[in-house]
């Protein structure tokens, strides 16, 4: 083999052994401004604990354990203390400014999860969180180790529902909000009437 076309092989293989390959099925809809991926897998199971320290970390932890609940028959124990040792997930509130107020930070590694961000961006982060869970109740969930670095790109995020002529059940209508949340869109526009209707 010529000199060069050796180069080029050896090149070429060495850049796909330094890729990160991302998990097929990774779909998280906004995508994030920043996905790092790593090795290594974190398993959700019935002992995974929680840990959320202040008010509002609570109660986003509380969010995501009525999910886990409702979509795959477990809840899980909130750990008491600031360290409960490995298999956690941890919510926690950050007070200083790095990211934008609806930023978040969600680092998945063999030890834990951890969602890290100001009120609006740890509401977010949990979103995402729920994104990467599979569908259907199951005994364990395998997530991908990797890091996810987010924040709006745009700050006014809108949809509109026009129940003027089409009418919608209340049922619906809180699904409908419970979407717009997933997908971090910020402002519902509600046509209740109009001047024909």
């Amino acid at each position: 083999m010529k000199p060069v076309l050796w180069l080029v092989f050896v090149l070429t293989v060495a850049t796909f052994a330094s890729a990160e390959i991302a998990p097929a099925n990774l779909n998280i809809v906004p995508r994030p401004v920043s996905v790092r991926y790593s090795t290594g897998v974190f398993i959700l199971t019935h002992r995974t604990r929680i840990v959320a320290t202040d008010a509002e970390s609570r109660r986003i932890a509380g969010l995501f354990n009525e999910f886990l609940l409702d979509q795959h028959g477990m809840r899980l124990k909130f750990a008491t203390g600031t360290s409960a040792g490995e298999n956690v997930i941890s919510f926690r509130q950050q007070r200083n400014r790095e990211l934008p107020p609806e930023g978040y930070r969600l680092s998945i590694g063999p030890k834990g999860i951890r969602v890290t961000g100001r009120a609006a961006g740890l509401f977010y982060g949990l979103q995402t969180l729920t994104q990467l869970l599979p569908l259907g109740p199951q005994s364990s969930i395998t997530l991908p180790s990797l890091e996810i670095t987010d924040y709006p790109r745009f700050a006014y995020r809108g949809s509109l529902l026009d129940v003027a002529r089409h009418f919608v059940s209340v049922t619906y209508l809180k699904k409908y909000i419970d979407l717009l949340a997933q997908y971090k869109i910020d402002t519902f526009h509600w046509h209740l009437t109009d001047d024909q209707g």
